[in-house]
């Protein structure tokens, strides 16, 4: 046997092979025994532990890696080896102000979503409804005003129309040699017409007659003579001859006047606006009357549900944007300390790539 063993020692190939199986076999044994001490530790900490109506905590310290979940220019680095930190503490961000900006856009629209709906549910309180009331009349006010303004102003361009080369013309064109009297004046009347000019001999001198528009008379003169209440008057030349068949015409409108197209479409552009600005001012009391019925009516079902939509809809958008806040920025997950900082600010951080080492306390 000892010859044997002897043999064994003197082969370098033989005494290594031997000393490996021996170190294997002394390291399972040990990994066996510290297996059975620390699994009978952990039970006696466990029943510790339960006996205190607590759960066992094993292998509490965990290293934590933290990475940005997308990429972007790094802003600002806000921790270095060794630093202590405490969970939801901002560790490092990333260049987010359209992100930042989106995200106050989908606050201030999910408040007013929600201030609405509150309204609804609550009511309108006294104040609104009297602002409502002072809005109605404020429309009403500005429609009376509307159409009395429009008015003039439609009067003021028929009349300048109706007035627009005014003249006596020959009703018999063969006296067209016959100097015709002067009409002069403003036509203040409304109706459209004609004045029909007659002149004939008295013991007293000549006069004129007129009919049509008005009926009436005077004496021949060329001193301007009232034709009839409307503010026009005539004048005759004062070399003025009778003759026959001395009857003109003065028409109110003149279509013939060179003048008068210019004045008729100014008036039909007068009238158009006139409907145009009646029926804004007419929409305006209605929508104001409408926002005063709202108001002083009950929220029905159907408004709440919308409004409770845009509640629902406008939070879901705010989730979203803050989702996409959070994802450019690092925050500790729990108290620990800053085993590793990899990253600087103005780098280009690329998206899950490790940035922070976090030791859990």
């Amino acid at each position: 046997m000892k010859q044997k063993f002897k043999n064994i020692l003197s082969n370098p190939k033989r005494t290594t092979l031997v000393a490996l199986i021996i170190a294997i076999a002394l390291g399972a044994w040990s990994a066996y025994a510290h297996n059975k001490t620390m699994s009978a530790l952990f039970a006696k900490i466990a029943q510790d532990q339960a006996s205190f109506g607590t759960t066992p905590v094993i292998g509490s310290h965990q290293d934590l890696t933290l990475a940005f979940p997308v990429g972007g220019r790094i802003k600002s680095v806000s921790v270095k080896i060794g630093d202590k930190v405490t969970a939801g503490t901002v560790l490092a961000s990333l260049d987010a102000e359209n992100v930042i900006g989106a995200m106050n856009q989908a606050k201030a629209a999910y408040t007013a979503a929600q201030t609405a709906y509150d309204k609804l549910v609550n009511g309108t309180s006294t104040p609104d409804i009297d602002i409502a009331k002072v809005a109605l009349a404020n429309a009403k006010s500005a429609q009376t005003n509307t159409i009395a303004q429009q008015k003039v102003l439609v009067d003021n361009a028929h009349r300048t129309m109706l007035n627009s080369g005014l003249a006596a013309i020959p009703a018999v064109q063969s006296n067209s040699q016959i100097i015709s009297p002067t009409i002069s004046g403003t036509y203040t009347g409304a109706t459209e017409g004609v004045y029909t000019i007659s002149v004939y001999a008295t013991s007293d001198g000549n006069y004129f007659s007129f009919t049509g528009l008005e009926d009436g008379s005077g004496q021949v003169s060329a001193v301007a003579t009232p034709l009839g209440t409307r503010g026009l008057y005539i004048s005759f030349p004062s070399n003025f001859t009778l003759a026959s068949n001395t009857v003109w015409t003065v028409s109110i409108p003149n279509t013939q006047s060179a003048t008068y197209l210019t004045y008729y479409n100014a008036y039909q552009s007068a009238l158009q606006a006139q409907t145009q600005a009646i029926a804004a001012a007419q929409g305006a009391v209605d929508a104001a009357q409408a926002n005063l019925d709202q108001k002083l009516a009950s929220a029905r079902s159907e408004d709440l549900a919308i409004a409770k939509a845009q509640v629902e809809s406008t939070q879901g958008a705010l989730q979203i944007a803050q989702g996409a806040y959070n994802n450019t920025i690092i925050t500790a997950p729990v108290d620990g300390t800053i085993t590793s900082v990899s990253i600087t600010a103005g780098q280009i951080a690329t998206a899950n790539t490790p940035a922070i080492e976090l030791l859990s306390n």
